[in-house]
């Protein structure tokens, strides 16, 4: 498992030289871009393989550029000296230079606490020796006890043991006695003809005693309902309910007696009209639901709310780091310069459609106002 490191960032980066040479082109937006690169980087034990078409793709969507411009970008940033490219492996010193220094602290505060341990090892050493002579002291006194007590119960003990030993002559007597008997009836029954007392008493003896098949447990009729109507609604649509187990019958029964068999039916009709819980989204990380994740009450709850509509589902995620915030801020500070440029000279603005927020002017000539 990959170990996840907090990145630090100081509050002079931007003051580094490199960063600097950064912004001297590309201003806040590179800067944006080069510490959102070096979060992945510090995610990825500072390797991200620019061959890899999963990696390129997941720059150019962070970094809100096409694929043709990360090399380029790449280049650019290589050049500031802030990141390396060995084999097409893109690195940076400032993600080796802070796991370095985590590295250091960690190994400082096992030191520390290595110390610590061999000074308390020492005290504990000799209370331990004191704790064993108290025992021991302990220990011979309730022997002494012991002895005396024995002393004093060994006439009554004496008695008991007479007395056990007789029943245990009686009961060995008595076992004896029947094994007699029981040969005498087994030869006379050789030589004699079948009696009906004889051949019931046999037949007693020589039957086995009946083994009693385990009670299954009755899957009540609401149950079943509600496994019948799942299967139902979403036929071919999710993985089918075969078994009923003692687990989803007890999930049931409490669904029913909370919300009632209609709720229940009109949860498996939203299911199935819900891309996201069909698992009909792309590049979702939800793998679709089945009867046990439904029958949950949490989830059951969020699917009778309408969380999981179409048109209403949101990937969550983790808030924004800052270096998409300042990307972020970047890209609406150039706008805004573009619109105030715009009105300067009477021009209009008018934004691509493909998402490069590069405005137009009415004459249908490009006016960027960005920093190349």
């Amino acid at each position: 498992m990959t170990q996840k490191h907090y990145f630090e960032h100081p509050f002079t980066f931007s003051d580094f030289p490199e960063t600097i040479f950064l912004m001297s082109n590309g201003g806040a937006l590179a800067y944006g871009r080069c510490l959102l690169i070096i979060e992945i980087l510090g995610r990825n034990e500072n390797k991200l393989d620019l061959s890899n078409k999963v990696h390129r793709f997941t720059l150019c969507q962070k970094l809100e550029l096409k694929n043709e411009e990360l090399d380029a970008f790449v280049d650019w940033i290589i050049e500031s000296g802030l990141f390396s490219r060995v084999d097409n492996i893109l690195s940076s010193k400032v993600v080796v230079e802070a796991i370095e220094k985590i590295t250091a602290k960690s190994e400082k505060a096992r030191e520390s606490a290595s110390k610590r341990w061999d000074k308390n090892s020492d005290s504990c050493d000799s209370m331990r020796t004191h704790t064993n002579a108290y025992e021991q002291k302990k220990v011979n006194a309730n022997a002494c006890e012991r002895i005396e007590s024995d002393a004093n119960g060994c006439d009554s003990m004496r008695g008991h043991a007479i007395r056990l030993e007789k029943k245990r002559k009686e009961e060995i007597r008595k076992e004896e006695n029947n094994k007699k008997e029981n040969k005498k009836e087994k030869e006379i029954s050789l030589f004699s003809d079948e009696d009906p007392s004889l051949s019931s008493s046999t037949s007693e003896e020589k039957k086995p005693k009946e083994i009693k098949e385990p009670i299954e447990k009755k899957i009540p009729e609401a149950v079943s309902k509600i496994v019948n109507q799942y299967n139902d609604i979403l036929s071919g649509l999710r993985p089918e309910a075969e078994i009923i187990s003692d687990k989803r019958i007890d999930l049931i029964q409490r669904l029913v007696r909370k919300h009632g068999e209609t709720k229940i039916i009109k949860a498996f009709e939203k299911v199935a009209i819900s891309d996201f819980l069909l698992n009909k989204i792309e590049d979702s990380p939800f793998n679709g639901c089945d009867l046990d994740w439904i029958i949950n009450e949490n989830n059951f709850a969020k699917i009778l709310e309408g969380k999981y509509d179409n048109g209403r589902y949101r990937r969550a995620g983790p808030p924004p780091s800052l270096a998409e915030t300042t990307l972020k801020k970047a890209k609406e500070e150039a706008m805004l310069k573009d619109a105030q440029e715009a009105s300067l000279i009477g021009g209009e603005i008018v934004y691509d459609t493909i998402g490069n927020d590069r405005p137009f002017d009415h004459h249908g000539d490009v006016n960027s106002g960005m920093a190349k």
